[in-house]
């Protein structure tokens, strides 16, 4: 197995878990986490609200240009979907 490059708190009910168990679980939510923190969920999640023109952008573009530094100008603002 791959050491890992990310903490990962995994709180169990039992006193003395088998190892293997805890490994297999780790790994298993690595796979999970790597999956969902990509950048096509990102852009999926935020949508660019521009009060200036009135509009809501969702293109991947518009949120890319919005995340550089000094990218959102007055009145733009990211907003999690969710």
């Amino acid at each position: 197995m791959q050491p890992l490059r990310r903490d990962l708190l995994l709180m169990r009910r039992e006193i003395d878990p088998d190892p293997k168990l805890i490994e297999r679980e780790v790994t298993s939510l690595d796979q999970l986490l790597k999956a969902a923190e990509n950048a096509d969920g990102f852009f999926v999640c935020f949508e660019l609200l521009d009060l200036n023109r009135f509009k809501i952008l969702r293109d991947k573009l518009s949120i890319a240009k919005a995340m550089k530094p000094k990218g959102l100008k007055a009145f733009q603002f990211l907003v999690n979907r969710n």
